[in-house]
């Protein structure tokens, strides 16, 4: 027979340790020893018990009788017996650490007695009295092993007897027992005490079992305290003995949960939680496996071959094995004691067997160890009562344990079959369906295949199975998106009607009483969105929080039977969200596009709206694209390369997985392939590398031949920090360079600020560069989790690269503006497809534009607008209300209205426009709002002036809906509802009331009239609405068509194509298209790895560069808890199962981004995150490896502070816990003054910051809710301006929240860890925000109160231990070294320009000391009151009126107003204007002055004529003798003309002259003449 391994101490040590226990135990109990009993000892044979062991608690009650046991009764107990209560005398000599009590004492007694010594630390044991006990001495180490070996063999000898004899009576078999050897175990604990077998006595009842007949089975390993399930002999009805199990009574309150634990690990089905909870409890438990009890411990082995088996099927990380082999000496006395009391039935064998078998599996534990011949004995004595499944089952477990390879022969992914059915996307029907039936088809799909459904985190030694792959990810995904939405239904349908307002789940996400208003064009999609208004119920903090863009949205009818869920349940995306206020109303409303095709709105009923903060628009391409490749499965379709190796996280495939992967289509070259691991474009390809070289170098680098430039020889000498530079990278850029390009799959991790985007930037270049060399016309496929980090590398890319394209929102770097794709994919005159796209935006403007029209014209019949309802009254009915009016109200027959019949006829309905106005102004908040702001959750299409393009058109072409009484069809001539059908269903309506009665008829008759007439006309509206949204989604199918060619037309003409991994998700249809053949991924350590792989795994991809941060914190976000962690790992991103699994990667060792002194407290803040995480935290590189220290000493340097890193903990104990009326009405929920106090606390100290001497302020304000980021903003702008005369660089200020703020740093980062009102943020944002500063980082919180993740709290208790901790800030002038504590707001205002409280006293251009404290800005921010002195113009002796600033501001002083005499040159008097007084020379006089002419004539002047007498013109008139003879009137100094006629004749005719004698003598003609000769010439003519 086999034994068990010797022992692992010696035996010597053994026996000092149970002799120095027995002093301590005997000084002890030696105060309870009688004299009786000092002589007497217990035999050898039989160690001491306690009485916890004796008597359990569920045998107390079983009545006492006397009768006697035969031999075959006994022979049936197959487990050690123990007695139940005895009766016998007190009195028995005890060792030193056992009691011996008379066994003729009551059971009363006897309990009390061991009650009390085992307080003592004293074994309670029972008397024999017919027998001398013998005196207990120890064994020397040769008698202790040959008792062992004489116990076994007598085992053996009854064993056979009891069977033969037992067989013959009931044909039960009866188990073999044995004595294992002694196993030392290393504890803590001192054993007290050992199983005994108890001898029985004359006095013992008659139902007790024989001793003389009972087995004898030694135990050598002393047991530690605790209750062993035993058979118990007891009586039956019928008089005759039976064999029980009695149950053990739980030794503490710790077992009976650890007993829970195990049992809801084994029973329930979603059992991830209890497996998590037990992997944190994993080491004690496991240290303690030799204390349980027998049912403890096989629900404990149970439990443990359920996580193995999912571990090892699912290939996850295998953490209880690594703990079970810790934990195997305590583990295996555990399985020995089981093996020897407790296997009975079948059962029992198998659950050792089959912890065995999976135990030899996971851990190289040997064989050997398991005692494997006497288990197969066991089996042998228990055949007769197993079933064949049993037989079977269990010769398949020894089989595994002897040859446990056997069970690796199967892939442990090859449990799905192809081409079977797998679950639907997930519909809102369908969510509903399984929430009202309890049902879960994720767990359904995983119980269906026996297997755990789990995101792989080891690397796989059996070939990637593709499709296995992409079930896991499907279902994945689709239970992160399901899931939450189930709990959503079955929550919502345990409340009432009347609770549903107002209430919400534990993550708030609820919001009651959403009514669809209308709908709106979007810029992110061409499929229009649908605006529900909110019940004003609901905090505007809260709204902000939740109803951010492209969040899943779940809309559910607030209808409570479960046909209106099921058919009215919507699932969509938040597209935006507003508040507007009009007329002292505030209306919130948001707007969701539907992801389910043809969505049936109810628009007369009401929603309840759930909200999950994950992208939706990402996550149900993802699963489309799962479920299509799925369904539709071809391997061609993926990349052959590159897909086998992502999925087994390795470069390098072994040669079976490669031979599993391609099959029979295997060939050489695929085996070349694997060996060099070179991309196949870059084979042989000479890069010039002059873009990451220093200046006025260039280098032409062979990376397939490893040809990259060196030092030359005079060089190698040198040490190497000493070396002249080659690369602008660092060294371990450079690696990560050569590794990248000679690596089909490079993964690069390195923590914040180690330089991955410049890398990226230098690598996507060097990228193009060698595939435009090799004629590979295809671009680089850049992705990044946020635009900031996608512009960041694309900045840089720019100035290098003209071909680049951008999609996206608008970008924070003006650069990429005229790169942004939708400058080119709109309908632009260079777009082959103009004309078509334009048609189709003309199609789709006009249902928006009759949508809009229905949507107003809806809001007016709800409204009752009597300009609607008088045209709905029947001519009849119309005729008889005319007559009867006029009988009752007028004499005068006139012309009367159906507008005026309706007010009279209906007064209790009056008109109401709120309805209508509040529409249109929400339409347009909601589009403005989009239109500035759109991107941050869902990319958009097109750009602005598109989408405003669009609105306008709308706007300007508005349709009118047709008039009731004659309309052929209704509401538009192509209508589909006929005109006359209404007009009958109205009729009916009125025929509720009689025709002649029909004025006199009640109100309750008038409303039930009105409200059916209103029901009959929403019903036409909402049917139309419904058919036109029909057609406007068909028709922006179409239009995405369109789209689709446009980008992939524009992308395949550019090098370079960026886009986030949401939009790439989003859009995979046509990124597909693009083919890329290189795929660069920044931030892939928060990139789900479904919505990655969507991009990774393309028929032409060959190369993937990988970009992530070592800090196990930056994970991808998962809504679903139950599928985040471990075992599931949803939340592990294929950069981080690369890192788990081995993969090779290149870390990034150098610090560019952040000073050593920043970065050295985040790098030991890293270093104590929790152990259990997947990724361990990589330390941030500092001192010598840092190269920011240094590089610009101006920006380096501290202005103001003397703590580059400090937590200041806000007090609130000086504000006013009242609320603030102003900002509460700002943001609509309730703000107390000490939440906006300390937003004025930061704001301030943000603008201190701005005002030190740095020649540009470069300060990030960052929050963690967007309540927090508005308070501070308007704080900026309407509160420090009024307080601080230095307040030019507030508008340098950024503010805005951790999340929108990724991808970007600045010098100095202030954090508000605040969570004003009823906000909150959990998400871990900390190693995000800690990361954004350069040079200085300032966090101001409130540790414990404020609603964040507990990590910023661990952070806030390690500055504590730091000393970068307190309540106040201190702040310092660089100028005159004076310091103040800043503690609250108002302290700032001693400091309020940036320096102290000292007075500045310099002298400042205008003349005048500086009034202000003391800055380093310069005066012209200073305002001066004083006076102005400037200098005055020459002859003004007047003061300047004006303060100095309004002089300094406008440049110079202000004309001078005042009345001014001067003494001309002239010698005259001037008085006018003291501004124009200043030249006198220009001056002129205007005195008069007589002054003699050259003529001789005297005339009176102004002076100023005087100074030029030749230019003036004597007025004295004379007559003179003209040279004609005749005389002339004229002015003194003037010639005058002739004014006579010539009296002589013309010579030529004779006739005398009628012309002036002035005129020339040329022109004198006789008049005659003239006609006579005109009229010859025209007559010969």
């Amino acid at each position: 027979m086999h034994k068990f391994s010797p022992p692992t101490a010696s035996f010597d040590a053994v026996k000092k340790a149970f002799i120095s226990r027995d002093k301590e135990r005997h000084s002890n109990s030696s105060k309870d020893m009688t004299p009786e009993n000092e002589n007497k000892t217990s035999p050898p044979s039989q160690p001491s018990f306690s009485m916890d062991d004796l008597v359990p608690e569920a045998i107390r009650n079983i009545p006492k009788k006397s009768s006697t046991f035969s031999k075959k009764e006994t022979t049936n107990n197959h487990i050690m017996a123990s007695p139940e209560s005895t009766s016998l005398s007190a009195g028995s000599k005890v060792d030193s650490f056992v009691k011996f009590e008379s066994e003729s004492a009551s059971f009363e007694d006897i309990r009390s007695v061991a009650a009390k010594s085992w307080g003592n630390g004293i074994d309670l044991k029972l008397k024999k009295n017919d027998k001398k006990a013998k005196k207990s001495n120890w064994l020397s180490q040769n008698e202790f092993f040959a008792s062992s070996k004489a116990n076994e063999r007598a085992d053996s000898t009854s064993s056979g007897s009891i069977k033969s004899e037992t067989s013959k009576e009931n044909s039960l078999p009866t188990i073999p027992r044995f004595a294992p050897e002694p196993i030392t175990i290393t504890t803590t604990k001192t054993p007290h005490s050992t199983v005994a077998n108890f001898a029985a006595d004359k006095n013992v009842p008659s139902w007790a079992p024989d001793p003389n007949h009972l087995e004898q089975t030694p135990v050598s390993l002393p047991m530690s305290n605790r209750i062993i399930t035993r058979s118990f002999i007891v009586p039956s009805e019928n008089g005759k003995s039976s064999n029980c199990m009695i149950p053990f009574p739980l030794s503490n309150t710790k077992d009976a949960e650890l007993l829970k634990l195990l049992h809801c690990i084994l029973t329930l089905d979603d059992n991830t939680h209890f497996i998590n909870t037990f992997h944190k409890k994993a080491d004690t438990i496991l240290r303690r496996a030799h204390e349980y009890s027998g049912r403890i411990f096989s629900y404990l082995l149970q439990s443990l071959v359920v996580i193995m088996e999912s571990e090892s099927n699912a290939q996850t990380s295998r953490l209880i094995a690594p703990k079970i082999a810790q934990s195997w000496n305590q583990l295996r006395t555990g399985c020995l004691t089981y093996i020897q009391f407790y296997i009975v039935l079948p059962k029992d064998l198998l659950i050792i067997l089959k912890f065995l078998a999976t135990l030899s599996v996971c851990t190289s534990l040997s064989p050997k160890d398991y005692q494997l011949p006497f288990l197969e004995q066991v089996f042998e004595a228990m055949k007769d009562v197993a079933t064949a499944v049993e037989v079977k089952e269990i010769n398949k477990l020894f089989q595994q344990i002897i040859h446990p390879e056997s069970s690796l022969s199967a892939s442990p992914q090859s449990f799905i079959q192809k081409n079977e059915s797998i679950p639907s996307i997930p519909t809102a029907s369908l969510i509903v369906h399984e929430a009202l039936r309890s049902k879960n088809s994720f767990l359904e799909y995983e119980k269906q295949h026996s297997i755990p459904l789990v995101n792989v985190l080891q690397r796989m030694d059996t070939s990637p199975n593709l499709y296995n792959y992409l079930i896991l990810h499907y279902m994945l995904l689709r239970e992160e998106v399901m899931g939450p939405m189930r709990e959503t239904v079955k929550f919502i349908q345990s409340l009432d009607r009347g609770e549903m307002m107002g209430t919400r789940m534990e993550k708030n996400n609820l919001f009651a009483n959403a009514c669809p208003k209308s709908t709106l064009l979007t810029m992110n999609s061409t499929q229009v969105a649908i605006l529900f208004e909110l019940a004003s119920i609901y905090n505007e903090d809260t709204l902000m929080e939740y109803l951010t863009e492209g969040t899943l949205a779940l809309l559910l009818p607030e209808k409570k039977h479960s046909d209106a869920l099921f058919h009215g349940a919507i699932i969509g995306q938040i597209v935006r969200y507003a508040a507007t206020r009009k007329g002292g109303r505030i209306t919130s409303a948001v707007a969701i596009q539907m992801l389910e095709s043809k969505p049936r709105i109810d628009w007369s009923g009401s929603y309840t709206l759930a909200v999950y903060k994950t992208n939706a628009s990402a996550q149900f391409a993802v699963l489309r694209w799962l479920h299509g490749a799925i369904t539709d499965f071809n391997k061609e379709n993926f990349s052959s390369i590159l897909t086998p190796r992502l999925i087994a996280a390795d470069n390098v495939l072994t040669r079976t997985q490669i031979s599993e992967w391609y099959g029979s289509q295997l060939e050489a070259d695929q085996l070349l392939t694997n060996e060099s691991q070179i991309p196949n474009y870059m084979r042989d390809v000479d890069l010039d590398i002059s873009c990451v070289l220093i200046k006025n170098r260039t280098f032409i680098a062979t990376p397939s031949k490893n040809n990259w430039p060196r030092h030359t020889s005079k060089w190698e000498s040198v040490s190497p920090s000493k070396r002249q530079p080659i690369y602008t990278l660092s060294p371990s850029q450079v690696s990560a360079l050569q590794f990248a390009l000679t690596h089909r799959i490079a993964v690069i991790s390195g923590p914040a600020g180690t330089g991955k985007t410049y890398l990226a930037s230098k690598l996507i270049q060097l990228i193009s560069a060698a595939l435009h060399k090799g004629q590979f016309h295809q671009p680089v496929l850049l992705i990044a989790k946020s635009q900031s980090s996608l512009d960041s590398i694309l900045t840089q890319i720019v100035p290098h690269m003209h071909d680049v394209v951008r999609f996206g929102g608008h970008p924070w770097d003006d650069s990429l503006i005229k790169k942004q794709a939708t400058k080119y994919t709109s309908s632009s005159t260079t777009n082959p497809n103009r004309k078509n796209q334009q048609y189709m935006e003309r199609q789709l403007l006009n249902i928006q534009a009759k949508l809009n029209a229905l949507f107003l014209f809806r809001a007016q019949v709800l409204d009752h607008d009597p300009n609607i309802f008088c045209s709905v009254i029947p001519p009849s009915y119309a005729a008889v209300m005319r007559d009867q009016y006029v009988s009752h109200f007028i004499k005068v027959n006139y012309t009367i209205t159906h507008h005026l019949l309706w007010n009279k006829w209906a007064p209790l309905f009056e008109e109401n426009t709120g309805a209508k106005a509040a529409i249109k102004n929400t339409q347009w908040k909601l589009i403005n709002d989009h239109q500035a702001r759109a991107g941050a959750g869902l990319m958009p299409i097109m750009d602005e002036q598109a989408y405003q393009f669009r609105y306008n058109w709308v706007e300007t072409h508005a349709t009118n809906v047709l008039p009731i009484p004659d309309a052929t069809q209704w509401p538009f001539p192509k209508s589909v509802k006929s005109g006359g059908d209404l007009r009958n269903e109205l009729l009916e309506c009125w025929r509720l009331s009689k025709l002649e009665n029909i004025w006199h008829v009640s109100e309750d008759e008038k409303r039930k009239i009105v409200d059916a007439l209103t029901k009959v006309l929403l019903s036409y509206i909402d049917a139309e609405i419904n058919d036109l949204m029909d057609e406007q989604s068909k028709e922006a199918g179409d239009m995405d068509d369109t789209f689709i060619n446009n980008c992939v037309y524009y992308g395949r003409f550019n090098k370079v194509v960026g886009m986030t991994s949401d939009f790439a998700a989003v859009h995979h249809d046509w990124v597909s298209k693009l083919w890329p053949r290189v795929v660069v991924v920044d931030e892939a350590s928060q990139i789900h790895e479904s919505v990655a792989m969507s991009s990774l795994l393309g028929p032409r991809v060959e190369h993937v560069v990988i970009f992530g941060n070592s800090d196990s914190s930056y994970k991808p976000r998962v809504v679903n808890e139950e599928i985040g962690g471990p075992p599931r790992n949803l939340d592990v991103s294929l950069f981080e199962r690369w890192k788990v699994s081995g993969g090779k990667m290149i870390r990034l060792e150098e610090q560019w981004r952040m000073h050593s002194e920043v970065a050295s407290v985040i790098d030991n803040f890293s270093g104590t995150k929790n152990s259990s995480e997947l990724l361990i935290t990589a330390p941030l590189t500092t001192g010598m490896d840092n190269k920011m220290d240094g590089r610009d000493g101006s920006k380096e340097i501290l202005y103001g502070i003397s703590q580059r890193t400090y937590y200041v903990e806000y007090q609130t104990e000086r504000s006013d816990a009242s609320l603030n009326p102003t900002y509460s009405s700002y943001l609509r929920t309730k703000l107390t003054n000490a939440e906006v106090d300390e937003a004025r606390y930061v704001a301030h100290l943000a603008v201190y910051m701005t005002q030190q001497p740095y020649s540009v302020p470069q300060v990030t304000l960052l929050t963690l809710t967007v309540q927090q980021k508005y308070i501070i903003r308007k704080i900026l702008r309407e509160e420090i301006p009024r307080r601080t005369s230095f307040h030019s660089n507030i508008a340098s200020i950024v503010v805005d929240t951790v999340e929108q703020n990724a991808g970007r740093e600045n010098s100095f980062v202030i954090i508000s860890t605040a969570t004003p009102g009823k906000s909150s943020s959990y998400i871990n944002h900390v190693p995000f925000a800690l990361t954004r500063a350069r040079y200085g980082l300032v966090v101001v919180g409130k540790p414990g109160v404020d609603k964040v993740h507990a990590r910023w709290r661990d952070f806030a208790e390690y500055m504590k231990k730091r000393e970068l901790y307190g309540s106040a800030l201190q702040i310092t002038c660089y100028t005159h070294a004076e310091s103040a504590m800043m503690s609250y707001w108002t302290d700032f205002m001693q400091m309020k320009n940036g320096g102290c409280s000292q007075p500045c006293l310099s002298l400042m251009p205008c003349g005048h000391l500086c009034p202000e404290v003391c800055h380093f800005l310069s005066h012209d921010h200073v305002t001066c009151s004083e006076p102005c002195i400037r200098m005055r113009p020459p002859n003004c002796t007047h003061t300047c009126p004006n303060k100095c600033s309004e002089c300094t501001k406008a440049g110079s002083c202000p004309p001078c107003n005042n009345k001014n005499t001067i003494i001309l040159t002239c010698g005259h008097k001037y008085i006018d204007t003291c501004s124009l007084l200043q030249n006198v020379k220009l001056i002129q006089c205007h005195e008069l002055v007589d002054i003699v002419l050259p003529c001789g004539h005297t005339k009176s002047v102004e002076c100023f004529q005087s100074s030029k007498p030749k230019k003036i013109e004597c007025g004295v008139s004379s007559t003179v003798v003209l040279a004609c003879g005749h005389s002339a009137e004229a002015k003194c100094g003037v010639t005058p003309i002739c004014v006579a006629r010539c009296i002589k004749e013309i010579e030529e005719c004779g006739h005398s002259c009628k012309r002036m004698v002035r005129e020339k003598p040329w022109s004198m003609m006789c008049n005659k003449g003239v006609s006579f000769l005109f009229f010859s010439f025209f007559f010969f003519f």
